[in-house]
């Protein structure tokens, strides 16, 4: 465990907190806010006046990334491909796609860019709790965001949570906890048995403008990502990447700020086994892509 002190730097407990170690060695900077840690193991630190740092060695020695600002970095977060999230207290939110190595700003449709905290869904949906904004929403890894306060009386919004339904609460500087009205994730399951095979459906309508829905069937339980692309490649969203177990899903898909055009969607299951009747195949990864087209 890590804790970040006002004053005081980073402190870590190898023991459920009996004792506590200071591991400042190569922090500049005293007052840690934040912290993340990557599927990789390297931790990163946000600081109120210098900007994040990173160890890779467990806390031992810790150095400057390629943020460096004094926007006082309250929250960091790392979504399921690798990117990191750094939220700062003016300075909005910046993203890192290598490791910290380059951060660019993303703040396109962020009206307020005084950052409290930073969560991240199932579904790889970023939200964002500011100071005097309330909650943002970004579903194309911080590329766009949109305000979803609807119901929120406070929106001076402190903090923020996600349960394993995917309920977002958020608490508030002086109205108390709210929690949404849906959960945030978008896939649901559809009753019935266990599919026969793995297979993804056209989505529909299409074309479409403001959502449409997409549906696919595991025939066993894995690792799902659904995500979309545009012409060149490049990934405009990611709609799903978590466990599943076997079944038969329907996504809804909302790509809000995105131009009119052709895209693609591509769904892959990693350790799944395909089912031919009574028996079972070897496990394995399976991918299945289509094209979908957006009219605005």
């Amino acid at each position: 465990v890590f804790a970040g002190t006002s004053g005081g730097g980073a402190f870590r407990t190898m023991d459920e907190g009996a004792s506590w170690m200071q591991v400042n060695t190569g922090l500049s900077d005293d007052f840690v806010r934040s912290f993340a840690i990557n599927s990789i193991g390297h931790i990163f630190a946000g600081t109120a006046f210098v900007g994040v740092y990173r160890s890779t060695d467990g806390g031992e020695s810790w150095n400057t990334t390629g943020l460096r600002s004094d926007w006082d970095f309250r929250s960091l977060a790392v979504n399921s491909s690798g990117h990191i999230f750094a939220g700062g207290w003016g300075g909005g939110v910046f993203r890192s796609t290598d490791n910290g190595a380059t951060w660019l700003p993303v703040n396109a449709g962020l009206t307020d860019p005084v950052i409290e905290y930073l969560a991240i869904n199932s579904s790889n949906h970023i939200f964002a709790a500011t100071r005097n904004g309330g909650v943002f929403q970004s579903t194309d890894n911080g590329g766009n965001w949109l305000p979803i306060n609807t119901g929120l009386t406070d929106l001076d919004v402190r903090c923020l949570a996600i349960d394993s339904v995917g309920y977002i609460f958020a608490g508030t500087a002086s109205g108390g906890v709210f929690r949404s009205a849906m959960p945030t994730t978008s896939v649901k399951k559809i009753a019935g048995g266990i599919p026969s095979e793995f297979s993804l459906k056209q989505n529909y309508p299409n074309p479409f403008n403001a959502a449409t829905k997409i549906q696919f069937s595991l025939p066993g339980s894995g690792y799902v990502t659904l995500r979309a692309f545009d012409t060149s490649g490049e990934e405009v969203a990611t709609l799903i990447s978590e466990n599943l177990p076997a079944g038969t899903y329907i996504v809804e898909w909302r790509p809000d700020g995105l131009a009119s055009g052709t895209y693609f969607y591509r769904l892959r299951a990693s350790g799944l086994s395909r089912r031919i009747g009574t028996l079972s195949g070897q496990a394995g990864d399976y991918i299945e892509t289509k094209k979908l087209i957006l009219l605005k």
